[in-house]
This record gives C-alpha cells, structure tokens and sequence, in this order.
C-alpha cells in the first residue's frame, strides 16, 4: 500500500533536516505540508557553530519534493515546474531538494540542484512556450559536511552576484576578448581550502569589466587543479618536477611522472622510463628513498613547501623494489650501458624496452672491450667493421686483431680520435684519402647512432693538403648531411652541416666551388633553423639576378619563400635538370608550408 503524499512529503523534509543538521555550520526552517508558492522554507549558514546573529553568514531558500522509489543512484532526472523556475529566478535562486523515500517510509535518499539565476536562466532558454515542466538533473547529496555546508555558502555568493543581471547582459566565452580577466570564486567557508572547495562545488566564471563582475553563461567544470615546481628529492643532487595534483576524490604528489604517491588513499605506483639515462636517474632516487624508508621533497622554489612521506604508510611497494641488491646490480648494469654510450659519443638514448636478452649480453661484451679496453675472443678476427644493432641503436664497431693473441679482437669505435680510419677516393687508377664521413650514404648517416659528427671539420681538415677532389667531396657529404637531416629530424646532422658548409666557405675559393652553391647550401642549413637574415636575403636575390644557372635560381627563390617565381622558372628547366634538381636537398622547400611537391615530367 502507497503512503499519503503528505506522509512522503513530510519524510522528505525530515530527512533533508537531519542530513543538514549534521553540518554544526547551517541551521533549517524548513516547514511540512507547507502551502507557500514554491518553497518550503530556509537554510541558515553560520561563520561559527555558536549560530549568534552576529554570526550569520546567509539565508538560502530551499524546496523540498518527495516521491517514493526505492532505487539507489548518484543522479537521477525530475521535471520541475516552469512557472517554479520562473519564481526562482525573479528570487534569485534556489537550493532544490527530491528526497527518494521507500513505500514503506523507512529509507529515503537526498538528491539536490542549486539553481542560481544564471542555471535557471539557462534551462529556461531551452524550454518551449508550451512546456509546463523541464527535466533537470539532482546529484546525490554528498555525506560530508563540509561538503553540504559548502553548497549553501557558495550558493548564497554566486546568488548575490548574478542577482542584478539578465540573460542578456552575461558573456559567452566565445565572444570574449583574448586576454579578458576571468575570475573564479569560491567559499571556503567549511574547510578553509579553496583548492578543495573549488573541486567539490559548481564552478561560475565572471568577467573583470570595469568595476564589475559580470557572469559567463558558459558551464564550467573544475576536474584537475595541478601545480608543479622544483624540487630535490631526498638530496640536492636529484632535481625534478614535482606536480601535485588534485581531483574530487584524490590527491597525488607525482615525481617526474615515474613516481606516484596517491595521497589519500596510500598507494604508491611507479613507472620508469624505459629511457637508459633517465632511469638510471630514476633509480637511484628510488634506492636513496628505499635506504631511507622515506622519500623526502623540498622545493627550491618555495621555502615553506615541504613533504615527507614514509614508506610504512604506503601498502603496496612490490618486495622487489625495496631490494637494494636487486635495485643496486641493476644500477650497476644500466651505468655501464650509460659508459659505453659516452665512450661511443651516442647521444640519443637507448631504449631499454626494445632490447633483446641476447643484445644486453652484446652490450656487457662492448662494454669490456670499448669501455674497459679487454680483448674479446670472436670467431673471425679478420672482420675490420662490425654494424651492431641494439635496441633501438645501431652502432658501428672497428675491430683490430690482438697482435699477442690472434684469436681475439680489440674493440675500437669507428669514428674515435684515438683510432681514426679513413676513407678512400677513387679516381681513376690514384686513391686519395678523405675523410670518412665522405664515403657514408645518407642512409648511414641517418641511422648510424656512434658518428661523433663533433669531429666532421677535422675529419676533414686533415687531409686538405692530400687530396685535390677534398672540397667536392666535403661538399657532397654537406648535401648528404642535410638529407639525412630532412630523414630523420635528428638536429646533430642539421648541425653539422651547418659547421661543414662554413668550413667549405673559409676553405675554399670559387675556381673549386662557386660561390653560388656555397651559399645556397649554406643558407639552406641556416633556412631549416630559423628565418634569413635581411643580409642572406639579400644575396640570395642577387643569384637570382645574376646566376646564369638557372637551377640555382630556383634554389633561391626557394630560400627566400617566393614559391610563384620558383615554379615559373622551374618550367624552363630540362626534363634532366628537374630530375637531377629533385636529387638535392633544396627540393626539400618545395614542400614547405604545405606547397605541392613539384612534380618532374
């Protein structure tokens, strides 16, 4: 049997009474079987529990709906009147309670809706001329009282500040200005944190316009409030950004994204690179903290930030990872990985997930041999060059057979200063030595991890009295660089370049190459590093007055990003020029700021 509705009703308004009681801040006259238009009544919230009138804070309306359903939910829908809404919004707002009460009257849940002038202004903007009724949805009444008190005090402020404006005169985001002054407010009436209060409650913006405050009717929903800053952990000599970030429901301190500290509910999960470097790094954070029971933060920002936080409290640190031998041996390996690396001047890191058991195995043995200068017994000492794939490296090695032992090897890096090889030059029936970056193909320089192009000018330099054809071959290895470059992206070969074309200009004259193409191909490295100079503008205009090769003329305006003029000259050009043309890596610039590759016919 069905209870009376005004059995339901006065469930309802007793079990939003006790919910509300329980928040020592807010006070209800909230009336039973109450006749009023629209409401039932007042909730009263104090600045202290003492509830003096000296103390009050504000009084909020309140309407409380009761209905008989049993079924538990965080939110549910319910059609409220239009005419209702209408009174609310000309009072400013109301705090809307549906309270679900069981047929037997023994259980009921509390949902609720604050709606201020600029919520109601809104789902009224929806509603049809013939609509008597509108379905909004309720959220389930939280059980904390901070929370509960925080949903009348933030009401009672964004009511008095929406109070004096229509729909007309509030902003959209859209129509705002770029740097227009958008300000967030929030009580912190019941816990005194306005991190916290801004995540638990609902979110108004008003523009700063003059001296007033002017709401934006946009819905806004606060889900992250993250800060970061540097700090050491545990010691000095580990630097890192630490992040705090905090939701509704949690509360991280987050080291480098590899450490994770879930603060209220005391789990820890970490994640490591699978960067050789950085997890080293990682690591020894982590065995410090592991020796010290604790990992400690302290910023170097701000004096007064400050954390501690003891393993003890955290019940989910895998037994492995609070074993200094197991993390110990395993710092000792990544290093010496980290060593070999230094030794062989690689300078992009070596990721550890796509290494193979049988290429670590190769590492520790490169590492002796490189590293520690032991020699290595291999099965065919007379191989001089080995190309060495691991993980995501590819390495290549020299190797001298041992003079006292000639079943083994000594291990050397190709492109060392302490055993330099150089390349050869054939011409005709005369070899000349060069240096070896000049017999490498763009392919290799693009993938070939231990080039040590620090060294490229010397490796060149060196032989500039010994061979005649040096500075054609410098300057091929310069466009080689550059493609390599456009291939991969890796800035060391676009630096490089950058070094060799200089060296060429400086080092040769215009009988072995034309000043032309010393400048195209220097200012072609300068172009995929930032914008010309007016003075490199300058001359790139006067080759394409004065050059009486017109390819060159197509590289210049290509340079200056006058891609009109380049394509009228490039329809001049022979079938052979445009295909040859399309070889070099000034063609890269064709396809610059998404123009249409040029095709050759």
């Amino acid at each position: 049997m069905n209870a009376p509705s005004t059995k339901i009703e006065s469930y309802a308004v007793l079990a939003v009474t006790r919910a509300l009681d329980l928040a020592p801040l807010l006070k209800c006259e909230i009336n039973t079987n109450d006749k009023s238009p629209s409401w039932d009544g007042f909730v009263y919230f104090y600045r202290k529990d003492d509830h003096k009138k000296e103390n009050l804070g504000g009084r909020v309306p309140v309407q409380v709906k009761g209905i008989t359903n049993s079924k538990k939910r965080e939110k549910f829908s319910y059609r409220v009147n239009v005419s209702d809404l209408k009174n609310y919004k000309a009072d400013g707002g109301v705090v809307y309670f549906v309270v679900q009460v069981s047929e037997t009257l023994e259980d009921a849940t509390v949902y609720y809706k604050t709606l201020t002038k600029l919520t109601i202004e809104k789902i009224l903007a929806t509603c049809s001329k013939k609509e008597k009724t509108k379905s909004i949805t309720f959220e389930k009444l939280p059980s904390d009282v901070s929370d509960i008190t925080e949903i009348f005090s933030n009401f009672h402020l964004h009511k008095n500040k929406q109070y004096s404006f229509d729909i007309s005169q509030m902003r959209k985001l859209s129509e705002l200005e770029p740097h227009s002054q958008l300000r967030f407010q929030v009580s912190t009436l019941a816990r005194k944190d306005p991190v916290r209060s801004l995540l638990n409650n609902e979110v108004f913006a008003y523009v700063k316009e003059g001296n007033l405050d002017i709401p934006v009717m946009d819905e806004l929903k606060i889900t992250e409030v993250k800060s970061s800053v540097l700090c050491f952990i545990n010691t000095p000599e580990f630097q890192y950004p630490v992040s705090i970030i905090r939701t509704r429901d949690t509360d991280s301190a987050v080291i480098s994204n590899f450490m994770k500290f879930d603060l209220r509910k005391n789990k820890l999960s970490l994640t490591f690179s699978t960067l050789l470097r950085e997890k080293i790094r990682q690591l020894k954070i982590w065995l410090v903290g592991v020796k010290d029971k604790q990992i400690l933060i302290n910023s170097l920002e701000h004096n007064d930030l400050s954390l501690k936080i003891p393993f003890e409290d955290f019940i989910d640190i895998p037994d492995e990872m609070t074993d200094e031998k197991l993390l110990t041996s395993e710092i000792n390996q990544l290093t010496r990985f980290s060593e070999l690396l230094e030794k062989l001047h690689v300078e992009k890191d070596l990721d550890l997930s796509q290494l193979e058991t049988k290429e670590v195995e190769k590492l520790e043995i490169l590492h002796r041999g490189i590293v520690l200068g032991e020699t290595i017994p291999v099965k065919d000492p007379n191989t001089k060059i080995c190309v060495e794939k691991t993980g995501n490296l590819l390495l290549v090695i020299l190797q001298v057979q041992n003079k006292d032992n000639p079943q083994q090897v000594n291990l050397f890096n190709i492109f060392s200063d302490q055993h330099k090889v150089e390349g050869r030059y054939k011409l005709k029936s005369k070899e000349y030595p060069t240096s070896i970056f000049s017999v490498m193909s763009v392919d290799q320089l693009a993938t070939i991890d231990n080039l040590n192009l620090r060294d490229i000018v010397i490796s060149f330099d060196q032989f500039k009295n010994q061979n005649p054809h040096l500075c054609g071959l410098a300057n091929q290895t310069l466009l080689n660089l550059l493609s390599a470059y456009d291939k991969s992206e890796q800035r060391c070969l676009l630096e490089s370049a950058t070094e060799l074309a200089l060296w060429i200009k400086h080092n040769f004259n215009k009988n072995q190459l034309s000043d032309e193409i010393m400048d195209i191909n220097l200012m072609q490295t300068y172009a995929r590093q930032r914008q010309l100079s007016d003075k490199e503008k300058a001359r790139l205009n006067e080759i394409t007055t004065s050059s009486i090769e017109s390819r060159f003329k197509v590289a210049a305006y290509l340079l200056l990003d006058e891609i009109h003029q380049a394509k009228d000259l490039w329809k001049t050009l022979s079938k052979k020029e445009k295909k040859e043309f399309m070889t070099w890596p000034i063609s890269h610039f064709f396809n610059r700021n998404n123009t249409t590759k040029m095709a050759v016919p």
